[in-house]
């Protein structure tokens, strides 16, 4: 029982952190925006829509029952490493406009 306890709270721990991380890395990519775009109300209005747009098809694919996603929830801890060079590669196309 106490086991469980405790990978429960490190499988919450380590969602908690990439939560922060991203909160953070997209703070910081939505400023390189702002400067890049000079603050365009249109161009915030699809920074935000494709932002959520994502966050939702990620929700949906997380529920999903696909055999894929089944496979990849037994390496959960090693997934958000991917954010890494996703992140890079948006501050990337976002600095080069």
């Amino acid at each position: 029982m106490q086991e469980e306890r405790k990978v429960v709270w490190q499988s919450l721990g380590i969602i908690a952190a990439i939560g922060f991380f991203a909160l953070a890395a997209q703070t910081l990519l939505f400023r390189v925006f702002l400067t890049v775009f000079e603050g365009n109300e249109l161009g915030i209005a699809c920074f935000f829509s494709s932002w959520l747009l994502w966050v939702v098809v990620g929700a949906l694919l997380a529920r999903s029952r696909l055999p894929v996603m089944t496979a990849l929830n037994d390496h959960f801890e090693f997934l958000p490493l991917l954010y890494l060079p996703a992140y890079l590669l948006q501050w990337w196309l976002i600095s080069h406009h």
